[in-house]
């Protein structure tokens, strides 16, 4: 009960700290009131239960031994193959099992997320901003805003567009092919921009010429979409494409597949189209500075100066493309930031749990130690021994942690279309690290008790 009350006063302190840490995944206003009646009762509850559960197997324990031979030290707490003995290893074994389905849970979203803000994407994402003009505008001031944009020699590249490749949000249109006697009629992504879209973001052609200024009727279409159609990129040059009975568009050009949306899903069918009237946004390539340093501020100033010079109303917002894919994945850092800090509790709780059981077995077998020392035995063999059996727990735990680890990180990853290999060198890593966690846990008692006088510890008392 005492140690129960010294924990729950410890963690109040802590709760706060936790409170600041998990603050993206808390709701704003939400605090500890210590002077809430419920919150009290619920401290006082926790200490009560815990206090008394934890203290009744001890008890029972105890007061099943026998008075002769637990005065002999011969007693049920003695016994190495006892019930006793193997619940210890028993719950050895289920925190570092738990502690290991954690770590590879965690390397696993890691390494998903490293995957995702990697991966080739289609287009090129670094050192671009994206800014919006007013949905309002009717005066076709973004051509103006284009003018001073131009004259500003940290635009290394430009393009008048409607949204970059890959949004939040989409746009989309039905569009029909005639082949012969043969209709397709699916529904497909449509991206709006001039001819600089494709350089800038080094969407790169695979058949055909990029779109040609003011040529509405013109577009682009990626390979998924000439898949669709039954053509190849080559084929699919000059086809016409219908919208409505009014409207038609020729494929001048087909292009890499790219992402337009989360690695979730699979590639989209796209075409890219320059109709005017739809480019109300900006795309600009910003120069990267000598060894890659993001400082992008005196060319993000000139930016706002000409946009404050065109809209001095309209206040001067911008995005980095490569910011707003980072923020599709938003679920997933939220997740790599629980399961880390609940991989990092779990291996403590079980190296305190391991060092306590090694300090109990050192001491139950101090004798044992001092006996095998007057005959002989090194340091390091003293060493070997005894972190032995606990080495052996944790591969056992490894060993039933993995398959579990194995089927959750393989529903997790199912759960995208594009996602790393889950091949054994992660399992490896975290098993190794495991045993390299439980041998400096154990290896201090070890050598400790390997260090002893062997007089002190086989003096009869």
């Amino acid at each position: 009960l005492i140690l129960s009350l010294v924990a729950v006063l410890l963690s109040i302190p802590m709760a706060e700290m936790g409170l600041i840490f998990f603050s993206d995944f808390i709701p704003h206003g939400v605090e500890l009131v210590l002077t809430n009646g419920m919150t009290v009762l619920f401290l006082a509850s926790v200490v009560l239960v815990v206090g008394i559960l934890s203290g009744m197997y001890p008890a029972f324990v105890l007061s099943s031994f026998k008075p002769v031979q637990a005065l002999k030290n011969q007693g049920y707490i003695n016994s190495a193959n006892s019930r006793s003995a193997y619940m210890r290893k028993g719950l050895i074994v289920f925190q570092f099992a738990a502690a290991q389905l954690l770590t590879i849970g965690t390397l696993v979203i890691i390494s998903q997320i490293n995957f995702m803000l990697n991966k080739d994407l289609g287009f090129n994402k670094e050192a671009i901003i994206h800014i919006h003009t007013p949905d309002s505008e009717k005066e076709k001031k973004r051509f103006t805003l284009k003018g001073e944009l131009e004259r500003i020699p940290e635009v290394v590249q430009m393009s008048l567009c409607q949204a970059p490749p890959a949004t939040n949000g989409f746009s989309s249109n039905v569009l029909l092919y005639k082949n012969g006697t043969e209709e397709v009629k699916v529904s497909v992504m449509r991206k709006f921009g001039d001819s600089n879209y494709l350089p800038l973001y080094g969407i790169k052609l695979v058949a055909g010429r990029n779109l040609t200024q003011n040529h509405p009727t013109e577009i682009v279409i990626n390979e998924a979409y000439a898949k669709e159609l039954g053509l190849t990129p080559e084929e699919a040059l000059g086809k016409e494409i219908s919208q409505s009975p009014t409207m038609n568009y020729t494929i001048v050009g087909v292009v890499k597949d790219f992402h337009i949306f989360s690695l979730h899903a699979p590639f989209k069918r796209v075409y890219i189209n320059g109709f005017e009237e739809n480019l109300f946004s900006f795309s600009i390539k910003l120069p990267v500075p000598d060894k890659g340093a993001r400082n992008f501020t005196t060319a993000i100033a000139k930016i706002e100066q000409a946009w404050n010079k065109v809209y001095p109303e309209e206040k001067f917002k911008y995005e980095f493309v490569d910011e707003t894919i980072r923020n599709f994945y938003q679920s997933e850092q939220k997740m790599s930031k629980l399961s880390g800090t609940a991989m990092t509790m779990a291996i403590i709780i079980s190296c305190l749990g391991l060092f306590g059981l090694a300090s109990y077995t050192s001491l139950q077998r101090a004798k044992e130690v001092g006996i095998r020392k007057v005959l002989g035995a090194t340091a390091q063999n003293i060493l070997v021994l005894l972190s032995g059996d606990f080495l052996r727990l944790v591969v056992i735990a490894f060993v039933i942690a993995t398959p579990i680890a194995w089927w959750g990180a393989g529903k997790f990853l199912d759960e995208y279309t594009f996602h790393v290999d889950l091949g054994m060198s992660l399992f490896a890593y975290a098993g190794l690290g495991s045993l390299a966690l439980a041998f400096f846990t154990v290896a201090y008692q070890a050598l400790k008790s390997a260090w002893m006088n062997p007089v002190e510890s086989l003096r009869a008392e």
